[in-house]
């Protein structure tokens, strides 16, 4: 953590205590040691500023390292769920029913934030596929793993809905 050797107020700027004892030990410069004690205190919060934005850097290059191998495993684990058939056939009926059994669980308040933040997150999707299939009123096979896994959804879906079969109950 980064000490303030100095304080600047509307303009003023006051040093602290320890300034004025390295000052005093830099007495026998004479008028010089105050100027010199200041000065140091200065050129001793650059190199602090500069090992803090060198620390700061590294602590991004660690996260963003970090971040891009995570999202390196979801796209190999999206890759394997498309890899090993991720196709599913469903009515309306059973998206509805789905979507009613989950609202009912996201909204226990004794779910894990994980099990919320997933919930949520399949509600929307699913939400948005019904309103696309009822809107459509077309046959066509959900592409699951590309509409939850890649956010392209909305292409997902209309590539998929051409692609196979979906029947759904009006």
């Amino acid at each position: 953590m980064m000490r303030e050797l100095f304080h600047l107020d509307d303009g003023v700027v006051s040093f602290t205590e320890a300034v004025s004892r390295v000052a005093d030990a830099l007495s026998p410069l004479g008028a010089a040691a105050r100027t010199v004690a200041e000065l140091s205190a200065l050129a001793a919060e650059l190199r602090q500023i500069a090992l803090e934005r060198q620390r700061t850097e590294a602590v991004r290059s660690i996260s963003l390292a970090a971040l891009g191998q995570r999202q390196r495993e979801v796209e190999l684990a999206a890759a394997e769920m498309r890899w090993t058939g991720s196709e599913v056939t469903l009515s309306s009926a059973q998206l509805n029913e789905a979507i009613s059994r989950l609202t009912v669980q996201v909204m226990d308040r004794y779910i894990s934030e994980d099990e919320r933040m997933i919930g949520h997150q399949s509600l929307q999707t699913m939400a948005k596929l019904s309103v696309q299939l009822n809107q459509a009123r077309i046959s066509g096979t959900v592409r699951w793993s590309d509409d939850l896994l890649n956010g392209g959804w909305f292409n997902a879906l209309w590539t998929s809905i051409f692609a196979s079969r979906l029947e759904l109950e009006t």
